[in-house]
């Protein structure tokens, strides 16, 4: 910004040290080739005033779009982001499903494996009980036997 205010001053500098550097002998003639040359000089300034322009409207739509790329990358961004939190959320809240399956699951398992030891310790204990209480029957009839026996002699 400050290259072409100096070329612009520089410029006209050299305009004012050209015009009051010069004959006056020669005004007449001179003055005709001052306007000549000053519009000539004006024209270069306008010239440089429209590249100057030309230049900042460039810059200017070059911070513009780049303002606009930064803006849609931020959007992309915040939007995978957003993707990607709402997959990993998925993702637990289906890890925990099926962590929670598997331990009702393994609940289950183990409570009818309890009721079935249960059942076979009981029926275990039911024919134990039973094969006492036939031995101490028989054991019983023996003795009544042989008491018997005894006192028929």
């Amino acid at each position: 910004m400050k290259k072409p205010i100096l070329m612009l001053a520089f410029i006209l500098s050299l305009g004012v040290l050209f015009t009051s550097c010069r004959d006056t002998a020669k005004e007449k003639e001179s003055e005709e080739t001052e306007m000549s040359e000053d519009m000539d000089e004006v024209d270069e300034v306008e010239d440089m005033d429209d590249d100057l322009n030309d230049d900042m409207n460039s810059v200017e739509s070059d911070i513009e779009q780049a303002a606009d790329d930064a803006g849609d990358a931020v959007n992309n961004a915040t939007r995978e982001t957003g993707d990607a939190i709402d997959k990993a959320g998925n993702e637990v809240e289906g890890a925990a499903k099926k962590t929670g399956d598997a331990i009702s699951k393994a609940y289950k398992d183990t409570e009818s494996g309890i009721e079935k030891a249960a059942k076979k310790t009981g029926d275990a204990i039911n024919k134990t009980a039973n094969d006492v209480g036939d031995a101490v029957n028989k054991a019983a009839d023996d003795v009544k036997n042989e008491v018997n026996n005894t006192d028929d002699n």
